[in-house]
């Protein structure tokens, strides 16, 4: 499956169920299908809110980097998804 990947909220709701568990995923949340496509969309914005600074900062990084890199990141096969621990391990093995 490929993941459109953005991270501007109303963009959102251009996704399918599918492509937001797996954003969901990269944000560190386990998103259910079975539910309304509306409240999964809250879950997610709910907990990206939560998220503290420190790993909004690390997500946006992560993302110029990959664009830096010519790295799209338009483009995500669920297998390739990192838990929150080896994104910020490869964060900072990057020299800024």
């Amino acid at each position: 499956m490929v993941v459109n990947i953005n991270n501007n909220m109303s963009n959102y709701k251009t996704l399918s169920k599918d492509e937001l568990e797996v954003l969901g995923r990269k944000y560190g949340v386990e998103l259910d299908r079975r539910i309304l496509k509306s409240k999964m969309i809250k879950q997610l914005e709910g907990h990206i809110d939560t998220l503290s600074k420190e790993v909004q900062e690390d997500l946006a990084k992560e993302k110029l980097v990959n664009q830096a890199a010519g790295i799209s990141d338009t483009v995500i096969e669920p297998s390739n998804v990192l838990t929150l621990a080896e994104k910020r391990a490869r964060l900072k093995n990057l020299n800024f």
